[in-house]
């Protein structure tokens, strides 16, 4: 498209005699003139690959989506502690070209901040303004219901100050991880689930749900 856009021009110049100079000089005066059209074939050459900001609490599987994304072992995962001490940024490329650009933190909570200055809260709300994001990727293990009110609080708390300093409302997407642990276990993919079990899931999403309104 912008290759045309560079050569429109020129094709326009090619036109026919009999198609009269001012007709040829209107129809680039419609399309070099368009501000909004100039603004976006600007854009092509400085556009930046989509930015995910993964947040969740420690152990719902953060890590592990960034190496299904990326088709690697990428990011420590572990069935013991917490693998990512520190904000790492991850590219998924096809190829050189970057696709996206996903931003791994702490988990939510962490007991342990990594400057005594800032809580890993607030540390992680600075990360976030720092990283701007397109959309955060809000991951809960289906499993740990008990913290889900307060990991909401805190949401509510990023998404407010993220868009008090960048006046840009940011769009947090929740996915629902680790459902195949749910009982009996020893079904791992959804067409093996027997009816109870969907509908266990089923009420799952509807008190999440819930819980975000209020």
């Amino acid at each position: 498209m912008k290759k045309f856009y560079i050569k429109a021009e020129e094709l326009i110049d090619k036109l026919p005699d009999a198609i009269p100079d001012e007709k040829k000089k209107l129809i680039k005066e419609k399309i070099f003139g368009d501000k909004e059209l100039r603004k976006l074939m600007d854009g092509v050459d400085s556009h930046r690959p989509p930015r995910i900001f993964l947040i969740g609490r420690t152990g719902v599987g953060k890590s592990s989506l960034i190496n299904a994304l990326c088709g690697a072992y990428k990011a420590k995962v572990s069935d013991t502690r917490s693998c990512t001490d520190k904000a790492d940024k991850y590219a998924i490329k096809d190829g050189d070209r970057v696709l996206m650009e996903i931003f791994d933190t702490r988990g939510i909570a962490e007991s342990e901040s990594l400057d005594k200055k800032i809580s890993a809260e607030d540390l992680l709300i600075e990360q976030i303004n720092e990283f701007s994001p397109d959309v955060a990727i809000f991951m809960l293990n289906c499993m740990h219901r008990d913290d889900i009110n307060t990991d909401v609080e805190f949401l509510k708390k990023l998404t407010k100050d993220y868009e008090k300093r960048n006046s840009l409302r940011l769009p947090i997407v929740t996915v629902i991880n680790k459902c195949d642990e749910m009982a009996p276990s020893r079904m791992k993919t959804p067409s093996e689930y027997p009816q109870k079990k969907l509908v266990l899931n089923d009420i799952l999403a509807h008190e999440y749900n819930d819980k975000r309104k209020k």
